[in-house]
């Protein structure tokens, strides 16, 4: 049976997502800057847990290009809040 590894990989982030969204409405926090965090963090769970050590498909090669852009948009937050806190 073929595993259908890019349905998969969305129909998960999908609900990681809706799931953070939703303990951070109940939690009265909404920061997007933490959604998209935790949302990334989600994205390289799943992408270490689809990978493969010899094949790769497809949708993995070209979700890894989506996480390196997470990674850029990651650092870019960290380098704000750095700089957040040091003008202070």
């Amino acid at each position: 049976m073929r595993v259908r590894t890019r349905e998969t990989i969305v129909v998960v982030l999908v609900i990681w997502s809706l799931v953070v969204a939703a303990f951070m409405l109940l939690n009265r926090a909404l920061d997007l800057e933490v959604f998209f965090v935790l949302a990334l963090l989600g994205l390289l769970v799943l992408v270490e847990l689809t990978d493969t050590s010899t094949v790769q498909p497809g949708p993995v090669r070209r979700v890894k290009y989506v996480v390196a852009a997470g990674v850029l948009v990651f650092g870019w937050i960290v380098a704000n809040k750095v700089l957040e806190i040091l003008a202070r």
